[in-house]
């Protein structure tokens, strides 16, 4: 899944976003590469986790971009000039990857030509790709929520949060019983993971490194003993019952990103370099590696253990070429044209 760039000065480094976006990445992979018996870590199933790491992308998604949007709204004499210049940037930055991987996937059969259309106008989302047109409809309602808190003060913002969160909880419980099994492309059976991340960028509460690492520390276990395969095993309920504490789940990632963005010590761990390389390769990663996955899994004749090891190889390998070849120069364009369009007004740039 793609998220932003941190946009913080350099006096307040937010790399280690990249290295929890990374987490996010690898836990999709893994959880994809278990559910066909091929584990890339020895003796650690993560069969049926994968949706765990998407979650923690929308969580991650909405804390980035609402912060920015939030912020360049309330700086900017011109906030149309603001809204343009985000979509702009939205756009260029899925948009060719994920063009570019629906030709590559179509031309090796993986799609017919009517489903490859059907998936790039957002109407479609098979397998993995149910999260593109979910993720594209909080890009396109994130602005009126911007626009709203833009014009409260920033004491008022978090409460005006928590109604989203309400709203958005409402919606988790008509919907998301039955979208969250099935991959639904509804948007409202997902809207409150983005309003967990929202109201992190709102809030406005401290913490000490003591507190940020036990919220850290508790948040996790909580994911962990919540993760569906972790209460089939223990509780003895099913996958399907297990995915109703997604909410919870959802919530243990807003508290784990509320904490590191509180706390040095906590940042210092997700500053690991590996885990920021899968960040940043993210997208591509998660568009490639599903079809990747299934093509290891069906014609190599390997023990499964090392099934798992070259499906990482190569779904690294993969997305590391096309984050190169497509998305990078997507983002230069995408910031080139954002920052032409906040110059031809009369308008405050954007904050970088």
């Amino acid at each position: 899944m793609a998220s932003p760039t941190p946009t913080r000065s350099s006096s307040e480094p937010t790399d280690y976003l990249d290295g929890l976006r990374g987490l996010a990445a690898l836990i999709v992979l893994f959880g994809h590469c278990s559910n066909v018996g091929m584990d890339v870590i020895p003796a650690l199933n993560f069969g049926a986790t994968a949706k765990i790491g998407v979650w923690l992308f929308f969580v991650l998604s909405a804390y980035l971009l609402a912060g920015r949007l939030v912020g360049e709204l309330e700086d900017s004499t011109v906030r149309g000039r603001v809204i343009l210049a985000y979509a702009v940037r939205r756009v260029l930055r899925i948009m060719p990857a994920y063009f570019v991987f629906l030709f590559g996937a179509t031309a090796l059969g993986y799609f017919r030509m009517d489903e490859a259309l059907r998936h790039a106008f957002l109407m479609e989302g098979r397998d993995h790709l149910w999260t593109i047109p979910v993720e594209m409809a909080f890009y396109a309602l994130l602005p009126i929520i911007a626009l709203i808190l833009s014009r409260c003060s920033p004491r008022q913002r978090p409460w005006l949060t928590v109604v989203v969160v309400i709203a958005a909880s409402s919606a988790y419980a008509v919907l998301a019983s039955q979208a969250i099994q099935a991959n639904s492309m509804q948007f409202p059976a997902y809207a409150l993971f983005f309003a967990f991340g929202i109201l992190v960028a709102q809030s406005r509460m401290g913490l000490s490194n003591n507190a940020a690492l036990g919220i850290a520390l508790a948040s996790m276990a909580a994911i962990v003993l919540l993760a569906p395969r972790s209460m089939e095993s223990f509780v003895n309920i099913s996958v399907q019952e297990a995915l109703g504490w997604s909410w919870a789940i959802g919530l243990g990632w807003a508290a784990i990103l509320y904490a590191l963005t509180r706390s040095s010590p906590l940042q210092y761990l997700f500053r690991n370099s590996a885990l920021r390389f899968y960040g940043r390769i993210s997208f591509s990663l998660y568009l490639t590696h599903f079809y990747l996955i299934n093509a290891v899994a069906a014609n190599m004749m390997l023990p499964g253990i090392v099934k798992g090891a070259v499906t990482l190889v190569l779904a690294t390998v993969v997305a590391t070429g096309m984050y190169l070849a497509v998305e990078v120069p997507g983002l230069r364009l995408g910031g080139r044209l954002a920052r032409a369009i906040m110059r031809s007004g009369s308008a405050i740039a954007p904050r970088t």
